[in-house]
């Protein structure tokens, strides 16, 4: 196969631009942070491809370049070739481009520095035995993220850390201003805790799930980031970080939340099918958990106008995995959120951390066939918890798949007989919202350091007055006689450490102690 080697006219770049930008993202998937890769927009690299000015030859007709050639007096600085020339043998070609099949970037190495001075039809030969690779040290150079990128990071590190759930992750945050601060004292408070040899998250972990992420193609939502969905912000427990695959749009529209039972009855199935694709039609969007029956029902219905699940496990980790293709869809159309790990297989105390998203995002949870003791009942609770509405579906008093919701309804739920009721409830969605930038709490005012003795003291205080039964934060303040920039940092170290438990609505219990 052979194709004329021309130099580049300004009528290329904007092929040469595609062909660099796809195959640059291609080979750095795996090595860059996607938070640095997303910066390297088609503007940028065709500034790059102009710079280049007489250096720059092309392979292929006139009108599809097939690949670029960057030369510099003493060096090959970039090689890349088309997705649809990869393997087709250039390298090998009488009068070849020296574009080995390969997407990745290629900076000769000294060697070739002193071997490849010029255009030469011979040059491609030199590819065929010693591939292309990576520039070590450009590599390092962008693996570690810069500015805005590494407090990202940061973020990630400190939640995955040891003992440290959402609302620590809050209290840190209010606490040192920004997650690397954050990161640099929890040592020392873990040590202030009586927990010794603590270390925080290492970097190249977070790295790996970046990378993970990376390769998924989803995109990382941090409490504080403009596209963070606004609805979970005023939670206690709202995840630090989501993980996202898929249409985040979707987070600015009015969301409805569907839960029910995973054997589903042939009416409650029907029900469920009716109830979100009329619901999707009047504009609201769909959120469930993925899950066998009523979730995946309401996630089919849904699934042209937008729906939303959120994964127990890891976002790659597809649970039940006879949901697969419907995720895949949802992917496409819709969108996945999970505040797990990539890989992390979904466990059971996942899921009810996984139903308070749910319930978080919508304006009100609306319960299909629902056994007494279910999740969906938690789903409900949490709704409650969070200020939202909890509306079901009633059913046969006989059949115990109903028996939950009948309980729902006893207790002051809203009666569901078609979307005119959930719309009348909730009122007609509203028009699509604007993201807005959140910003994290400040820093607190400087304490007055206490003395080691009073801090033992309070510390006995604090554990003196809880028990299993949940109290209030404010009244265990007024009982202590303490104000909460005193408590703050013995509060957030006996979490830390398990010694106490918070809950939603501001309540705190004694926690079982970790080692």
């Amino acid at each position: 196969m052979t194709h004329p080697i021309r130099p580049a006219t300004p009528a290329d770049i904007p092929a040469l631009t595609e062909i660099w930008y796809q195959g640059w993202h291609e080979a750095h998937a795996a090595d860059v942070p996607a938070a640095l890769t997303a910066l390297r927009t088609r503007d940028d690299f065709t500034r790059r491809l102009i710079g280049f000015d007489a250096g720059l030859r092309v392979a292929g007709p006139d009108g599809a370049p097939l690949g670029f050639v960057a030369l510099k007096p003493d060096e090959i600085n970039q090689l890349y070739v088309a997705p649809s020339a990869r393997g087709t043998g250039l390298a090998a070609a009488p009068s070849p481009c020296p574009c080995a099949a390969s997407p990745s970037a290629f900076h000769s190495n000294p060697a070739r520095k002193r071997a490849v001075n010029q255009w030469h039809p011979s040059v491609g030969a030199m590819f065929e035995d010693d591939a292309p690779g990576f520039d070590e040290a450009a590599v390092a150079y962008t693996a570690r993220p810069a500015g805005d990128g590494a407090e990202r990071l940061a973020r990630l590190r400190l939640i995955r850390s040891r003992r440290v759930g959402p609302a620590p992750y809050r209290r840190l945050m209010a606490e040192h201003g920004n997650a690397t601060a954050a990161l640099d004292a929890l040592p020392d408070i873990a040590q202030a805790a009586g927990v010794d040899s603590y270390t925080a998250c290492p970097e190249g972990v977070a790295l790996a799930e970046v990378r993970a992420a990376r390769r998924a193609g989803a995109r990382m939502l941090s409490l504080g980031d403009p596209t963070y969905p606004a609805a979970l912000c005023d939670l206690t427990d709202a995840p630090p970080v989501l993980w996202a695959l898929g249409d985040t749009d979707l987070l600015t529209r009015p969301m409805i939340a569907m839960v029910g039972t995973r054997n589903a009855s042939s009416l409650g199935a029907r029900m469920a099918t009716r109830l979100a694709a009329d619901l999707a039609a009047a504009g609201y969007v769909i959120v469930s958990g993925l899950a066998r029956g009523i979730d995946t029902l309401a996630h089919k219905a849904a699934l042209k106008t937008g729906t939303i699940a959120v994964q127990a496990g890891g976002l790659d980790v597809v649970s039940p995995a006879e949901n697969t293709d419907l995720a895949a869809d949802i992917a496409r159309s819709g969108l996945r959120l999970s505040e797990q790990p990539f890989g992390m297989e979904a466990q059971a105390r996942h899921f009810p951390r996984r139903n308070r998203i749910v319930s978080g995002l919508a304006l009100g949870v609306v319960v299909v066939e629902a056994a007494a003791r279910s999740g969906s009942l938690i789903t409900a609770k949490n709704a409650l918890d969070q200020g939202r509405e909890v509306l079901a579906v009633p059913g046969h008093p006989m059949d115990t798949r109903a028996s939950g919701c009948n309980l729902l309804l006893r207790d002051g739920a809203t009666l569901v007989r078609g979307a005119e009721d959930v719309i009348e409830a909730l009122g007609p969605p509203a028009p699509q919202q604007a993201r807005m930038q959140l910003q994290e709490p400040p820093a607190p005012p400087p304490q007055p350091q206490r003395p080691w003795r009073d801090h033992a003291a309070l510390h006995r205080q604090i554990l003196g007055q809880l028990g299993p039964a949940p109290v209030s934060e404010d009244q265990l303040l007024r009982d202590l006689g303490v104000s909460t920039g005193e408590a703050a940092p013995m509060l957030a170290a006996l979490e830390l450490d398990g010694e106490i438990t918070r809950q939603p609505g501001g309540l705190i219990s004694i926690g079982t102690p970790r080692g």
